[in-house]
């Protein structure tokens, strides 16, 4: 009767690993939870994943601070950081296209689906990330969107100069610059439409994408599925990607994450006719793309 009593009382949480490394929960209310720290699940291969309640809010402005300057001081100290790093600095130099001293800064950042920085500790550790990209790059501050973002989010992530996106563009922001697009587990019509705003050999010479593996991600799609993703496909024999290995502490985090730059001599190889054929792709709400 006590184990009977036990069961009754529990709010149960279903957790299911996707493939991808993501925790997929399902929750069976929406009642507020009390504040608790993420645990930690250890598994076979000797990382670490969190789990994490979406209910979860913080909303103490300068305990977030320290959280993300934690995260920052980690990562930097890293392993993983320390390899990423290496590997950046390859993708500047030997994909430089048009410098004569063979080297061209990133001048801008752009930052799609980072997730609330309040509510969830991944979020914290991809903006400490990308707050090291801006340092190292000496680029400009960062800009982001997120329909997810709160007030609390926001006033985070000014403190750490990053500015609003004001409308959702869909990915479709053409650049004036090169251009360092950094999308933590985005969906595929993302990485589409920024081909598409910039589709030209230059446009796309001057684009950096570091979030999902193209080989693993996209590529590995069905021909008819792929198809979809126009853009995408139509680059494929132009792409270069740096895998980044995933030796942080969390497992899913950074996982599945490559650098990708765009070889300028395969692209003005391309057929002219291929630069001329460019309608604007449109996305539904089952394409993985954020609509709101």
């Amino acid at each position: 009767m006590f184990f009977l009593n036990l069961l009754q009382k529990i709010d149960w949480t279903r957790t299911d690993m996707e493939s991808d490394g993501f925790i997929k929960v399902d929750y069976k209310s929406n009642r507020r939870r009390k504040r608790s720290k993420p645990q930690k699940i250890n598994n076979s291969v000797g990382y670490e994943t969190i789990r994490f309640d979406p209910i979860e809010v913080e909303t103490d402005f300068e305990t977030v601070l320290k959280k993300v300057e934690e995260c920052k001081a980690e990562i930097r100290s890293s392993d993983f950081y320390l390899g990423f790093y290496e590997i950046f600095k390859k993708c500047v130099v030997t994909n430089s296209g048009k410098s004569e001293d063979g080297k061209r800064n990133v001048q801008n950042i752009v930052c799609y689906g980072l997730g609330s920085v309040s509510t969830s500790s991944a979020a914290r550790y991809q903006l400490a990330l990308l707050l090291l990209m801006k340092e190292f790059t000496g680029s400009s501050n960062p800009l982001l969107y997120d329909p997810i973002f709160s007030k609390l989010d926001w006033k985070i992530l000014t403190r750490f100069d990053c500015r609003a996106i004001r409308k959702n563009e869909e990915g479709k922001r053409k650049i004036d610059g090169r251009t360092l697009f950094f999308m933590p587990h985005c969906g595929r019509p993302l990485y589409n439409s920024i081909l598409w705003a910039n589709w030209s050999p230059d446009g796309l010479n001057d684009v950096i994408l570091i979030g999902n593996s193209f080989n693993n991600f996209v590529f590995s799609l069905p021909e008819k599925t792929l198809n979809k993703f126009s853009y995408l496909c139509r680059v494929k024999s132009a792409v270069t990607e740096y895998n980044v290995p995933n030796t942080f502490r969390f497992q899913d985090i950074f996982n599945n994450m490559s650098i990708h730059v765009f070889d300028l001599r395969v692209l003005r190889n391309f057929p002219k006719q291929n630069w001329k054929d460019r309608a604007e792709p449109f996305y539904h709400g089952d394409d993985e793309i954020i609509l709101s």
